[in-house]
């Protein structure tokens, strides 16, 4: 999964794709540490920050939610694809769902868990702002940024900038 990243941040995609076939792959045969919903959470998520494939990503995020129905990270995924689609209500849905299920990652093998709860809040927050809602928007941002300082610096790397047209 590393080193498809790596691929996908030097731009050859299809590499990329073999490395995610391959995790997945490895995962099914039970050799993975990670659940297999997770995995699939996990490359909607960078197909949906990379801004490529966003129709085949959904997918990969269904699929997520069929084998794990409380992945947040997972709509956490399809709420930045939704997001990135212009579809605000849908995002925002998404990020709701995020917010109440399982949105963490386990680190390693120590135990500890990164918390996903910025993401999701400065997504829906930005769906706000598009969809007009300003203050509930500011609201959202406000607390993402207090969970992680640089999420909305983080956001606009994607392209997704706080203005509140598309």
């Amino acid at each position: 999964m590393m080193r498809a990243a790596a691929y996908f941040r030097a731009g050859d995609v299809e590499n990329a794709k073999k490395d995610y076939a391959s995790a997945i792959q490895s995962i099914l045969g039970g050799n993975g540490f990670y659940s297999l919903a997770d995995w699939y959470g996990s490359v909607c998520w960078t197909f949906a920050v990379l801004n490529l494939e966003l129709e085949k990503s959904v997918g990969d995020c269904n699929k997520a939610f069929t084998l794990d129905p409380r992945n947040g990270f997972a709509f956490n995924s399809r709420g930045l694809i939704y997001l990135r689609t212009g579809k605000y209500r849908e995002a925002i849905e998404d990020y709701d769902r995020a917010l109440q299920g399982k949105l963490y990652e386990e680190v390693g093998r120590t135990g500890l868990y990164d918390s996903r709860r910025h993401y999701a809040l400065f997504g829906r927050g930005l769906a706000k702002l598009r969809l007009g809602d300003i203050e509930g928007g500011r609201a959202d941002i406000k607390a993402a940024e207090e969970l992680k300082h640089g999420v909305t610096i983080e956001f606009a790397a994607y392209g997704l900038k706080l203005d509140p047209q598309p």
